[in-house]
């Protein structure tokens, strides 16, 4: 957990909390940190203490189960500021979040020269609560501050080194580095919480504020409220810092955007894979179709590496005779035409790649025009080595990929069809397609059901004509109907068995629909309402696959 070292009068503390060293009260993280600093208080003859984390990376966060306790872990950061002896910082790899908090409570910060650090609470409806917002400004000003916290970009170490976030780029191994450093005898305690506030604090916060777009996320708002806030008396700032993190969790978009972030991780163990089975990219692709999207998607398979065949013929029934390991029909089979004549594209793979199992069925893969998901159709027979590379090749292609099974239409094309079923009756009521449009996509969709059944040719052109009723239903109404529509769906998908898990359906309709990350998905919109969705597991077991393996 915490490897504690004495290396000739300097305490080396290592975090080895595999796979990213998190820093966790729960697991004991926190109280190790705390008590071997306490420790090299007491003793005599320590010259200096270092920091650092085993593995790849230094720290990947604090753990976003310990929301409810961050006054431990700001404790622990509070003692080591305090140290009397020289803290030095010596990162690596990828340091996230209360990763970069733990360095600013250092004295010193020392990096390897691949190093890259960002602070991405935003993304999760967050700030960074444990210190950051009073800290980071005090050690490089106002404004990279604000720009750090509001974009939760990657900084390198040499841009870090630029803006003062970092000391040094260690030229060689950074822990000798780091006790060169300390054997020099001229470092000295330097907590950051003593440094000068940004006199320009409150003009970056109001000037910044100015651009930022209203909506269900406000984390950046927040932020700029902590910037503003910054004077000389530090805990005044960090008890403010709290109140406003405290503020953000309970919200609805923080938690809708926490929900996102676990279901897509969730998501990503797929049910029927062999535990610790390699995964291969396939290597060659046959792809066989007319139009734009065809060549682009043998463009972008060309792109992940794979050696392409490009058929541009509408004889879509060549056969490929077992020469490629994936081929590709861009074809209006079982799919949703677009309005441009664009169209899903099905990937099959062919049944050498899975021959350990005899009569096994190709799996089918649908990409919905240019969004994140790929969504992989799995048939009974579908051999995890198949699944596997697959996904594999979702990875290679930047994709989200889910894995479903295929009853009356895959999980993306199921989910449409009951995003712009609403549409005819509300339209027979008396509502516009623009009234509706707007309602939903103020709520936050990124395309209204009008505009998305238009785009993938889900609306009849024989709509009823209008029939004034009344009343007519308001925005939440509205919002309420197709909301409804999607989570009746969702959990006809899981008791069908062609979606194994809530979360999945979430990711889907994130990822595919334009469903607002914030509001964390249809399904966990219905554990809002109260309804019983979260406990739904589909009936429908892949051979070889452990029952309990669903989360």
């Amino acid at each position: 957990m915490l490897e504690v070292r004495d290396r000739a009068g300097v305490l080396h503390l290592c975090m080895a909390n595999k796979p990213a060293n998190i820093l966790s009260v729960g697991n004991g993280m926190a109280a190790a940190l705390a008590e071997a600093i306490e420790d090299a208080r007491t003793r005599v003859g320590f010259r200096g203490i270092i920091i650092s984390g085993r593995g790849e990376m230094f720290c990947g966060g604090a753990d976003l189960c310990d929301l409810d306790r961050a006054d431990v872990l700001r404790a622990v950061f509070d003692r080591i500021e305090q140290s009397q002896i020289p803290v030095i910082m010596a990162m690596h790899g990828m340091v996230l979040g209360g990763g970069v908090e733990l360095a600013l409570a250092g004295h010193w910060r020392i990096a390897a020269p691949r190093t890259k650090l960002a602070l991405p609470e935003v993304g999760l409806g967050l700030l960074p609560g444990l210190g950051g917002t009073q800290r980071l400004p005090r050690l490089i000003g106002a404004g990279p501050a604000v720009d750090m916290m509001l974009a939760g970009n990657m900084v390198t170490a040499e841009d870090a080194l630029g803006l003062g976030l970092i000391d040094r780029i260690a030229q060689g191994d950074i822990i000798d580095s780091a006790i060169e450093l300390i054997g020099t005898g001229k470092l000295m305690p330097r907590p950051t919480r003593a440094m000068l506030p940004p006199s320009d604090a409150r003009e970056v916060a109001i000037a910044r504020r100015q651009t930022l777009i209203s909506g269900l996320n406000r984390a950046p708002e927040r932020i700029l409220d902590c910037i503003a806030a910054i004077s000389d008396d530090f805990e005044a700032g960090m008890r403010f810092e709290a109140q406003r993190i405290d503020e953000l969790v309970a919200s609805e978009a923080s938690r809708g955007l926490r929900h996102a972030f676990f279901a897509q991780r969730t998501a990503a163990r797929v049910p029927g894979l062999v535990p610790g089975q390699r995964a291969h990219v396939p290597a060659t692709a046959h792809v066989i179709g007319t139009g734009a999207l065809a060549r682009r998607t043998a463009q972008r398979l060309a792109e992940a590496g794979l050696s392409v065949r490009f058929d541009e013929t509408a004889a879509l029934s060549v056969a490929d005779n077992g020469e490629s390991d994936l081929i590709v029909r861009c074809d209006r089979a079982g799919c949703l035409a677009t309005a441009d004549n664009s169209l899903l594209a099905t990937y099959r793979v062919n049944p050498r790649l899975q021959a350990e199992v005899q009569g096994a069925e190709g799996l089918e893969f649908h990409c919905p025009g240019d969004n994140r998901l790929m969504e992989v159709v799995r048939g009974p027979d579908s051999a995890p080595v198949a699944m596997a590379s697959m996904v594999a090749l979702g990875k290679a292609l930047g994709k989200t990929t889910i894995i479903s099974g295929d009853v009356g239409g895959s999980i993306f094309e199921r989910l449409a069809a009951a995003y712009v079923a609403p549409v005819a009756s509300l339209v027979a009521g008396g509502l516009t397609a623009e009234r509706i449009d707007e309602a939903l996509e103020r709520w936050g969709m990124a395309e209204g059901p009008c505009k998305f059944g238009d785009r993938f040719g889900l609306l009849s052109s024989g709509t009823p004509a209008a029939i004034p009723s009344a009343p007519l239903p308001d925005d939440e109404g509205v919002i309420d109907r197709f909301l409804r529509a999607l989570i009746d769906e969702g959990a006809r998908l899981i008791a069908d068995g062609v979606a194994w898990r809530a979360e999945d359906i979430d990711v889907v309709a994130e990822s595919g629909l334009g469903f607002p990350r914030e509001r964390g998905g249809p399904l966990f919109q219905a554990e809002l309402m109260g309804l019983p969705i979260k406990d739904c597991r589909m009936s429908f077991v892949p051979k070889g696959t452990n029952r309990h393996d669903t989360r």
